[in-house]
């Protein structure tokens, strides 16, 4: 890595391209119009409570599915991350381990 940060700005640039091709691809499948900057968002909102729950070492459909029931269940939040990851719910059952993988290491 050099003094300015050139690597840095490198591996995020790659992780927003791998981010942005999972949200064209989810588009795309679930007919859905989300930018970028909302899908990223979205995924982040996931990675944040999934990672409090369950390991961040690997992403499981399962997993998804528990942790959308317990968010469910809290009015707080229930609403809001429902309405925001259902069309997320419906493209990870298309995608392949290797796709999980890469979008996970990804956030």
């Amino acid at each position: 890595m050099t003094g300015n940060g050139k690597m840095k700005t490198y591996i995020n640039k790659s992780n927003d391209e791998i981010i942005k091709k999972h949200i064209a691809n989810m588009n795309e499948f679930c007919i859905e119009n989300i930018d970028f900057e909302q899908g990223k968002e979205q995924l982040q909102m996931i990675y944040r409570y999934y990672v409090k729950r369950f390991s961040s070492d690997e992403i499981s459909y399962k997993n998804l599915i528990i942790l959308k029931d317990e968010m469910s269940r809290d009015v707080n939040i229930g609403e809001n991350y429902n309405k925001n990851t259902s069309h997320w719910m419906k493209y990870f059952v298309s995608c392949s381990g290797s796709e999980w993988k890469e979008l996970w290491q990804a956030l």
